[in-house]
């Protein structure tokens, strides 16, 4: 299984310093089909800035199921005012804190607003 972050993400509003992160969880086959992660962490580089952020923060504690392409949309919120390429590492966690997966997303480049 992996994650995938969006390519877009926002300041809400723009110009603050509120950036919304969203992705998905992805099962990479049958297997994989509803297993649960407890907790999504990324850390996203951007320019000079690295930001740190977790599913946890957006104030649930239900699990992401990972599901077939295109996979389960999360929501992380973070606060930065950083803009523009960025590149990102996650890790996703169960329950009891175990890694389930870990990824690297270079490309598609993401692009924060």
């Amino acid at each position: 299984m992996h994650g995938q972050i969006d390519s877009i993400l926002n300041h809400v509003p723009a110009g603050s310093n509120h950036l919304i992160v969203t992705g998905r969880f992805v099962a990479d086959d049958n297997a994989e089909v509803g297993i649960k992660a407890d907790e999504i962490k990324a850390t996203l580089t951007i320019g000079s800035d690295e930001v740190e952020c977790s599913t946890k923060s957006h104030g649930t504690n239900t699990p992401i199921v990972a599901s077939l392409f295109p996979g389960t949309p999360w929501t992380m919120l973070v606060g930065t005012d950083a803009c523009g390429p960025a590149s990102s590492t996650a890790d996703a966690f169960d329950a009891h804190g175990n890694s389930l997966a870990h990824w690297a997303q270079p490309r598609p480049q993401i692009v924060v607003y």
